[in-house]
């Protein structure tokens, strides 16, 4: 708050109004360019030397790929990953700073693979990798859409990738799996929903949350195949007794 003041009171409050396009690096940079102008700043309140020299190095480099474009750029299954994605490369260039859109790249993934679209769901995870070539997140995307659609062998060798990269990735992770299940069963791919908690499992052996959502996969079968003798049967006892127990 001292430095945002600093800012207003040396720029006006309007100037302030500019961080939230331009992002903190631009923040940090004025501020720096306010205090060494100023002896009135104190040395506990000013960036040490080598956060200075990142800021500095860090800068030219943002201001070039945060462009309003960029800025404005919402990623979901809709977007026309191939153009996009040509676009964020060419803006990206040889920088190895850039806006993170890995989060949406992999919930839209996510999406494509557990709505049956395998061509989108790859070029997906095609389109990260070369935007984000250093990060385990398009190797899982990948992994993810091959368990999807029963190319198991091949999925399990870019898990592998990944877990040697980084093995506690946040997208590795048990809560990871068991969303991209939940996922599958609102889609109503009950097979391929197992099979992502059953893979979940190699990575975090035990894990009660993956085991009791094997459990109530199993209990939602048992509850349609009940279902479906008492619809041909109404009479039969023994499944209604059943189905009662499970309700």
């Amino acid at each position: 708050m001292r430095r945002l003041r600093r800012l207003a009171k040396k720029h006006g409050l309007d100037s302030l109004k500019v961080y939230h396009k331009t992002g903190p690096l631009r923040f940090f940079y004025d501020y720096m360019t306010l205090y060494r102008s100023s002896e009135a700043i104190p040395q506990p309140l000013r960036l040490d030397g080598g956060l200075e020299t990142q800021v500095e190095a860090w800068l030219p480099q943002w201001t070039k790929v945060y462009t309003p474009w960029v800025r404005r750029l919402w990623i979901d299954e809709h977007t026309d990953f191939k153009a996009v994605g040509a676009r964020l490369e060419a803006l990206f260039g040889e920088s190895g700073l850039r806006p993170n859109f890995l989060q949406p790249m992999f919930a839209a993934n996510r999406y494509f693979y557990c709505n049956g679209k395998e061509a989108q769901a790859l070029e997906s995870a095609r389109i990260a990798s070369r935007l984000y070539p250093r990060s385990v997140v398009p190797l899982v995307m990948r992994a993810n859409t091959l368990l999807a659609f029963g190319k198991d062998a091949e999925a399990a060798t870019w898990y592998e990738k990944a877990k040697k990269i980084d093995p506690k990735a946040g997208v590795l992770s048990e809560f990871s799996f068991f969303v991209a299940a939940a996922h599958m069963e609102v889609a109503g791919n009950f097979a391929g929903a197992e099979k992502m908690l059953r893979k979940g499992l190699d990575f975090h052996p035990g894990n009660p949350r993956l085991h009791d959502g094997i459990a109530q996969i199993y209990l939602m079968k048992a509850k349609k195949h009940l279902r479906k003798a008492l619809d041909t049967d109404p009479t039969f006892e023994a499944a209604r007794k059943r189905l009662k127990r499970l309700d």
